[in-house]
């Protein structure tokens, strides 16, 4: 019996540190060097390699309170959350020679977030989540877009194509993004790629669209600075 006693505990606490573990926060993203996936330091972020196979990786924001952005009329209020553009840029210029930083931030007033992405060899952004951050605001259409920092630290923005969300988002529910078609060979021509919310269309007939020229600019001076 006392076997039987010491071998629970044991199998309790082993139990109750790999919750921990799977509660931490490592305050980590996805990073690619040479063929394969790792992790780097950006906070408010798990970052988790494919045991299986290095050339995928997945990011996902560490669970905070749900924070609504837009209550009526004050759309587009400031977001100070973690995970923001700043972060970002520090990684991709801490970054050393050859690898390659894959993030997803939460732009200012964007009233989606990324919350989790799956970067693989097919699809730089093969699968991913988001949440609408308002509280009466329900989204039936969205864009994703994203910043590719050049090893020169010269910044280029892509936006993908609408994506309809025929069931709807509705305030405080998150919905799966699918692949979106960005090239993993990426991976060898740059040195940072990061994902944000481009547009939002709500049910009501309003829209949402972030300021993608000055975001542009605002990372390529952050990245510059911070090199």
């Amino acid at each position: 019996m006392k076997n039987i006693a010491l071998r629970f505990i044991s199998t309790t606490l082993f139990l109750a540190g790999v919750l921990q573990a799977q509660t931490t926060c490592q305050n980590q993203i996805c990073k690619f060097a040479s063929t394969c996936f790792g992790c780097t330091l950006n906070e408010g972020f798990k970052c988790s390699v494919d045991i299986d196979d290095c050339k995928k990786c997945t990011s996902a924001r560490c669970q905070e309170p749900y924070h609504p952005l837009m209550t009526g009329s004050r759309a587009g209020r400031q977001n100070g959350s973690r995970g923001d553009i700043e972060g970002v840029a520090t990684a991709i210029a801490k970054s050393k020679d050859r690898e390659t930083v894959v993030s997803l931030f939460r732009n200012s007033g964007a009233p989606l977030e990324l919350v989790t992405a799956t970067h693989g060899p097919d699809d730089l952004l093969a699968e991913a989540s988001l949440r609408n951050l308002t509280t009466d605001k329900v989204v039936t259409k969205y864009r994703i877009g994203y910043f590719t920092v050049a090893r020169d630290l010269s910044v280029e923005a892509t936006t993908g194509v609408d994506m309809n969300v025929p069931g709807k988002i509705k305030p405080g529910q998150s919905e799966r993004v699918p692949a979106q078609g960005v090239s993993s060979r990426l991976l060898t021509k740059v040195r940072g790629v990061a994902f944000f919310v481009a547009s939002v269309e709500f049910d009501d007939g309003s829209t949402w669209t972030a300021d993608v020229s000055s975001m542009k600019s605002k990372l390529e001076t952050l990245v510059t600075r911070r090199q």
